[in-house]
């Protein structure tokens, strides 16, 4: 017994010994890296504008990286009250986790509540019967009458309480349009607001005073942008087939409008055109709990096949007016399979037989040189603050003006 008992205190000895040189040598060790870390941050913060903001670079084509006017936190926080209209009938948005899981055996079990249980969404084709909330129909026209074709109409997907968002835009690129008499007009796509009449009533002061924003009666929703993109594809053919092309983009992207109208200018007309940014052979997201990417969760019972057909991302796409109604038209007989805009118009030109061109090329064919004054080589600069949108905007301007 003597001997076992000094053999279990040389052991316990060795393991506090080795206990407290991994304090020593560890723990200070990790104390420095996280404090170098937040000076990194810090020192990445305090510069002119985030070089994540203005480097824009390819997105991996392994998994979508969708662009949405909704971000992270008004997703997360409003999904229960965002109830698209696809389909008007009740479902018990507590359902439990369990119920969940045996409807969807195939796929990685969740460990929160999904969207799908959150909100009811089914794929069903909309023959987009809404009524207009306000309607800026003399927008492409010149006191009543129709005036002679121009470049380009921008068609800015916008939440309706993203006010400041929407006030920007007006103070940036499209003052500088009419200052610079640029051949573009500007009108925002808004639903009919979550919180209803009373964030209604200041939506209506704010189209009457600027007379660019279209909204129908559908609820305003993330889930409900295919029905968004649909509006302004339908207004376009209805109030402003003058124009030569159009583009859907976001309202937190800054457009350097000036060379985007001079190089579609130049080659109007064209027949067939859709310019944007292509995504090829985009898994949809399986699994429930794939962090950042979760809230694009397609089970197979929603999207069976391996791949998204090839969409363009969603903060820019552009086609030449003869594609808009095209593309309608195809909505009336394609239902979106998931609710994701960009993925929804990628089925309706793959209905329609319609390639994608690559802006990415098909600009630095045009600008082999990057401007010193502009901070990308493209039109869209993504994803930005109002302060940058303003910053960026100054760029866009000073190298038109040299």
């Amino acid at each position: 017994m003597t001997r076992f008992s000094r053999a279990y205190k040389r052991l316990f000895a060795a393991i506090l010994c080795e206990c407290l040189t991994f304090m020593v040598c560890f723990i200070p060790f990790g104390s420095v890296q996280k404090h170098s870390v937040r000076i990194n941050l810090s020192s990445k913060e305090t510069s002119q504008l985030g070089k994540t903001a203005l480097s824009y670079r390819h997105t991996s084509h392994d998994q979508p990286a969708y662009r949405s006017i909704w971000n992270e936190t008004i997703a997360t926080d409003n999904l229960t009250n965002h109830l698209p209209l696809f389909n008007n009938s009740t479902q018990n948005t507590e359902q439990n986790e369990e119920g969940h899981q045996e409807e969807h055996q195939e796929e990685p079990q969740s460990e929160t509540l999904t969207w799908l249980q959150r909100t009811h969404w089914e794929s069903k084709i909309d023959l987009h019967t809404y009524k207009y909330l306000n309607n800026p129909r003399d927008k492409c026209n010149s006191n009543g009458f129709v005036v002679e074709g121009f470049t380009l109409l921008v068609l800015v997907k916008s939440a309706p309480n993203n006010y400041e968002l929407r006030e920007t835009i007006r103070e940036t690129y499209i003052q500088g349009t009419l200052k610079h008499n640029s051949s573009i007009k500007v009108v925002f796509l808004l639903g009919f607001p979550a919180h209803g009449e009373a964030d209604q009533m200041d939506i209506n002061k704010e189209a009457d005073s600027n007379r660019d924003i279209i909204q129908e009666d559908f609820q305003d929703s993330y889930y409900n942008l295919t029905i968004k993109d649909m509006m302004g594809l339908k207004w376009t053919m209805t109030f402003c087939n003058n124009s030569h092309f159009v583009l859907v983009t976001d309202d937190d992207i800054m457009i350097d409008v000036f060379t985007l109208v001079e190089d579609l200018s130049q080659v109007y007309p064209v027949n067939q055109f859709v310019l944007g940014e292509p995504t090829y052979g985009a898994a949809p997201i399986r699994n429930p709990n794939h962090g950042t990417l979760k809230k694009f969760y397609t089970p197979l019972s929603l999207y069976p096949k391996a791949r998204y057909p090839t969409y363009p991302q969603g903060y820019g796409y552009i086609f030449s007016i003869d594609v808009v109604p095209q593309v309608f038209q195809a909505s009336k007989e394609v239902p979106p399979p998931v609710p994701w805009e960009d993925v929804y118009i990628g089925v309706l030109l793959e209905k329609i037989q319609i390639n994608i061109t690559n802006k990415f090329y098909w600009y630095r064919q045009r600008h082999p040189v990057k401007n010193p004054l502009l901070p990308t080589n493209d039109y869209f600069m993504i994803q930005l603050s109002i302060a940058q949108m303003k910053t960026i905007w100054n760029s866009v301007e000073s190298a038109f003006l040299r």
